[in-house]
Protein backbone atom coordinates (compact mmCIF):
# COMPACT_ATOMS: atom_id res chain seq x y z
CA UNK A 1 0.00 0.00 0.00
CA UNK A 2 1.19 3.00 -0.90
CA UNK A 3 -0.59 5.58 1.28
CA UNK A 4 -0.27 5.69 4.74
CA UNK A 5 -4.25 6.62 5.44
CA UNK A 6 -5.09 3.28 3.68
CA UNK A 7 -2.59 1.62 5.62
CA UNK A 8 -4.16 3.26 8.93
CA UNK A 9 -7.40 2.20 8.30
CA UNK A 10 -6.76 -1.24 7.22
CA UNK A 11 -4.97 -1.55 10.82
CA UNK A 12 -7.76 0.20 12.75
CA UNK A 13 -10.21 -1.89 11.25
CA UNK A 14 -8.38 -5.11 12.37
CA UNK A 15 -7.76 -3.98 15.48
CA UNK A 16 -11.01 -3.36 16.00
CA UNK A 17 -12.45 -6.52 15.27
CA UNK A 18 -10.11 -7.90 17.37
CA UNK A 19 -10.83 -6.22 20.71
CA UNK A 20 -14.78 -6.52 19.57
CA UNK A 21 -14.10 -10.62 19.34
CA UNK A 22 -11.81 -10.12 22.61
CA UNK A 23 -12.41 -7.67 24.45
CA UNK A 24 -10.13 -5.88 26.56
CA UNK A 25 -7.71 -7.94 28.65
CA UNK A 26 -4.61 -7.89 29.99
CA UNK A 27 -2.11 -9.01 27.30
CA UNK A 28 -4.20 -6.66 24.44
CA UNK A 29 -4.01 -3.90 27.12
CA UNK A 30 0.21 -4.13 27.38
CA UNK A 31 0.54 -4.51 23.27
CA UNK A 32 -1.53 -0.82 23.10
CA UNK A 33 -4.14 -1.97 21.11
CA UNK A 34 -7.15 -0.21 23.03
CA UNK A 35 -5.00 3.01 22.56
CA UNK A 36 -4.42 2.28 18.59
CA UNK A 37 -8.29 1.94 17.84
CA UNK A 38 -9.35 4.57 20.55
CA UNK A 39 -11.82 6.92 18.73
CA UNK A 40 -10.70 9.94 20.86
CA UNK A 41 -8.85 11.91 18.04
CA UNK A 42 -5.86 13.61 20.69
CA UNK A 43 -5.35 9.80 21.12
CA UNK A 44 -5.16 9.07 17.96
CA UNK A 45 -3.03 11.51 17.01
CA UNK A 46 -0.28 10.62 19.43
CA UNK A 47 -0.51 6.84 18.73
CA UNK A 48 -0.33 7.11 14.55
CA UNK A 49 1.79 10.09 14.37
CA UNK A 50 4.63 7.52 15.40
CA UNK A 51 4.08 4.65 13.04
CA UNK A 52 3.30 7.43 10.23
CA UNK A 53 6.73 9.08 10.94
CA UNK A 54 8.49 5.36 10.94
CA UNK A 55 6.35 4.66 7.66
CA UNK A 56 7.53 8.16 5.94
CA UNK A 57 11.17 7.37 6.40
CA UNK A 58 11.33 3.79 5.75
CA UNK A 59 9.41 4.84 2.68
CA UNK A 60 11.87 7.48 1.56
CA UNK A 61 14.75 4.37 1.89
CA UNK A 62 13.23 2.12 -0.41
CA UNK A 63 12.64 -1.57 0.08
CA UNK A 64 10.55 -3.01 1.98
CA UNK A 65 10.10 -3.75 6.14
CA UNK A 66 8.43 -6.94 7.26
CA UNK A 67 8.52 -5.61 11.25
CA UNK A 68 10.28 -2.70 12.90
CA UNK A 69 9.08 -3.64 16.60
CA UNK A 70 9.05 -1.57 19.76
Amino acid sequence: MENFSDVKKLFKNTISGILQQQGTNEILNESAFPAYANKNLLIDYLFWSRVRYTYDFLRKQGGNVLDFGC
